[in-house]
């Protein structure tokens, strides 16, 4: 699948490419790829949980109470999570996108940070639970958390990798970042 790029009709191959191109109509209130344009992100925006109370429900709390790494925390947040961006509108009309964009954004680096200190703590076997809970290959779909996951399973492979070798990386934590690039073209 090919991506181009509506300002300056230059295609790319990969989506790194297009995010990443330097194009000379950019403009400072667009972002590059999918999501609202970029002067939507601004400090003046209400909170979100303030914006999208009824889509959102518990989630800040939850988030709040996961990113000290409490495991039952995580798990309850996690999941919460996925309902929400399941639930968040995700049509091509700017103000739907933005609600899917908006959470996505506000939660995604407070669970993988959770995460990340929950598995500094408690070492791989919290990762692995999470990435069987959460395997692409069970429900053959990405499902909507697999960025928070790959983050925290990738932060600790490279400290793993570091400090002990690629060999004390679990085989299934491996094998959930590899099988992600089979899922990436859906959420495209």
């Amino acid at each position: 699948m090919g991506y181009e790029c509506d300002e300056c009709g230059e295609s790319f191959d990969t989506l790194s490419g297009f995010r990443l191109h330097d194009c000379t109509s950019w403009s400072d209130d667009t972002t590059r790829g999918d999501g609202p344009p970029a002067d939507e992100w601004d400090s003046e925006a209400p909170p979100v949980e303030e914006e999208y109370a009824t889509l959102v429900g518990d989630l800040p709390s939850l988030v709040s109470d996961a990113t000290e790494g409490d495991v039952p925390s995580l798990y309850r947040a996690i999941a919460e999570y996925e309902t929400v961006l399941e639930n968040a509108p995700k049509s091509d009309e700017p103000d739907a996108a933005d609600a899917y964009y908006h959470v996505l954004f506000e939660y995604y680096e407070p669970l993988a940070d959770g995460l990340d200190v929950a598995a500094r703590a408690n070492g791989w076997d919290v990762l692995v639970e999470f990435v069987d809970a959460y395997d692409p290959r069970e429900g053959d779909r990405l499902p909507d958390v697999s960025h928070v996951i790959a983050n925290a399973v990738g932060r600790s492979l490279v400290r793993t990798r570091l400090s002990e070798g690629v060999e004390s990386v679990p085989p299934d934590a491996l094998a959930y970042l590899g099988a992600i690039p089979e899922y990436v073209d859906e959420h495209s």
